[in-house]
């Protein structure tokens, strides 16, 4: 594994982080670096690194060097956030792809600025955050309340809800800038929030099935019995 110490920061601090060492370990980061060579690879900083860079094997405490072989390794950046977030503004379901196609444009540009042509030769795969279409936060609410349900049910209560329900939750949590992030809040504010309201104040019994029901553009919670089958 190649580590730009000069990149990534001073060597102890750069190892910690590298291991997935929490803050305060830093005695157990320079062990996993001191059997490791380290040494001045000159063909590689000139042709790809910044000034200062090494190159350093990575062993664990038994001295076994980590192996990338048959490794995919994902690295994220935050290059470009702002083209994303002001042209994402103007995202909707008319204009997505043209949108999307643009502002790629414009942050492989701004990555080309800010990393040298050869480390981006060596990257397999640029991929850019993708806004969630409305389609698939609505998929994203059928998970979430699933998970949201089985909560429930290990408190012994049975809670269920209409179509129109979720069709609302997916309206109120989308937001192409911020993907489904929104929409866990949205649960919580809308259904467990306002659920546990409902049965504190006795209007819902929790020893029945609950059903989540909309009415005036607002999540009312009944109980209901559900048909035998």
């Amino acid at each position: 594994m190649r580590v730009g110490l000069r990149v990534f920061g001073p060597i102890r601090r750069t190892a910690a982080r590298t291991a997935g060492l929490e803050h305060g370990q830093v005695a157990r980061a320079e062990e996993l670096v001191q059997d490791a060579w380290l040494r001045w690879d000159k063909a590689d900083r000139d042709a790809v690194a910044e000034p200062g860079a090494y190159l350093a094997k990575l062993t664990d405490n038994k001295g076994r060097v980590a192996n990338f072989k048959n490794t995919i390794i994902i690295m994220t950046s935050n290059t470009g956030a702002d083209i994303i977030q002001r042209n994402f503004k103007e995202l909707n379901e008319y204009n997505h792809d043209e949108v999307v196609d643009r502002t790629r444009d414009e942050v492989v540009e701004r990555l080309k600025q800010h990393m040298r042509p050869e480390f981006l030769n060596r990257i397999d795969e640029i991929v850019m955050f993708q806004p969630l279409k409305r389609r698939e936060i609505r998929r994203i609410v059928d998970i979430q309340f699933r998970q949201i349900q089985q909560r429930l049910r290990e408190a012994g209560i049975s809670l269920e809800a209409t179509d129109e329900v979720l069709d609302f939750l997916g309206q109120e949590g989308f937001d192409p800038q911020f993907g489904a992030r929104p929409l866990k809040r949205v649960l919580q504010r809308l259904v467990l929030n306002e659920l546990s309201k409902e049965i504190l104040s006795g209007r819902v019994s929790k020893d029945a099935v609950v059903e989540a029901v909309l009415e005036d553009g607002q999540i009312h919670f009944v109980n209901v019995e559900l048909p035998l089958v």
